[in-house]
């Protein structure tokens, strides 16, 4: 993260750029519209069976419920939204003390991982337990069809999204850790702030990133985010290989505003304005466009569905939410 050459740095916006210039090409000026999808409800006491809904895709989906999902969507306004594959399913358990509202998650699990889904159901209470039991089935055949992948990071968000019962979605990365108490803050902060339900307009949740190399923990608040960033422990995502993927967002006002004052109220801090090449985690409303599932490969592909805005405002937070 902090040490990086200029040449690197120059090599990985110039290889972002031509993403982006890519990905500009082939979007359509009223947005992008996935195919239509089926989902099988799946019996975690049965077998199941599945859907396939894409000839050309060769998805085969399935859904589990949990328990409380229908209630506690019904009971929310927004849910958290994200995807991963097998070897992240580690973080879910941690992802889920930090968010108490409802999630929909959808897993990539590519052909070859197949057989692994289909292993005798272990004890769940151990989330580590389960993750390792699942992944020691591996050989060294899985590994080098995953290394040359090309994971479909739109297909696997707009998958979640379909799932959702609520009239907001927080759409973030498995390896997104959120503020505590996030979920609280943002109910309170929609339910308050109208403005939100207008067109084209969505909340935008600053992003930063910690050197776990240098002893950083995960902070608790923003005070202690910004203790870190004091001691060069953490800065904003993408700060010393990219730095316009955040420049519209103007975290360095963010930080500034109500200080390390935890007892704030959520409120309108500024009004950001998407500009070329900047990609956000956003709040927005479970009808806006999806993203670009024609997107293949790494770098830019969070920028289709803010692109497919076409004029699109965005309001930051005056202190609380934010990831790392």
């Amino acid at each position: 993260m902090f040490n990086v050459t200029r040449k690197t740095r120059s090599l990985f916006f110039f290889l972002a750029l031509g993403v982006t210039f890519y990905a500009l090409i082939r979007l359509q000026p009223e947005g992008y519209k996935p195919p239509k999808r089926s989902f099988y409800i799946h019996d975690v006491n049965d077998g199941g069976e599945f859907v396939l809904h894409d000839d050309n895709l060769g998805i085969r989906m399935f859904a589990i419920v949990g328990s409380a999902w229908q209630s506690l969507s019904h009971q929310s306004v927004v849910t958290l939204c994200t995807q991963g594959n097998l070897d992240y399913m580690g973080n879910l358990p941690y992802l889920g003390s930090r968010w108490k509202g409802p999630m929909s998650i959808a897993i990539y699990v590519p052909g070859i991982d197949w057989d692994l889904t289909r292993i005798p159901k272990p004890d769940c209470r151990s989330s580590k337990q389960v993750l390792k039991e699942i992944l020691s089935h591996r050989t060294a055949k899985h590994e080098e069809f995953i290394a040359n992948d090309s994971y479909p990071y739109n297909i696997m968000r707009n998958v979640a999204r379909d799932g959702v019962l609520t009239s907001f979605i927080l759409m973030s990365d498995v390896d997104h850790v959120p503020n505590e108490n996030i979920f609280d803050t943002l109910e309170d902060f929609i339910r308050q702030e109208r403005i939100l339900y207008g067109k084209k307009r969505a909340y935008v949740i600053p992003q930063y990133e910690l050197n776990r190399t240098k002893g950083a923990t995960i902070p608790r608040d923003k005070s202690e985010l910004l203790e870190l960033k004091r001691r060069n422990l953490s800065g904003t995502m993408y700060e010393e290989f990219f730095p316009q993927f955040q420049h519209c967002i103007k975290t360095k006002l963010w930080e500034t505003i109500n200080g390390t004052n935890e007892s704030a109220e959520p409120g309108l801090a500024m009004q950001v304005n998407f500009s070329f090449s900047c990609e956000m985690t956003l709040v927005h409303k479970a009808t806006d466009p999806y993203f670009d599932e024609r997107f293949r490969g790494y770098g830019c592909d969070r920028f289709s569905q803010v692109r497919s805005f076409v004029l699109y405002t965005g309001f930051c937070d005056n202190h609380k939410p934010w990831v790392v």
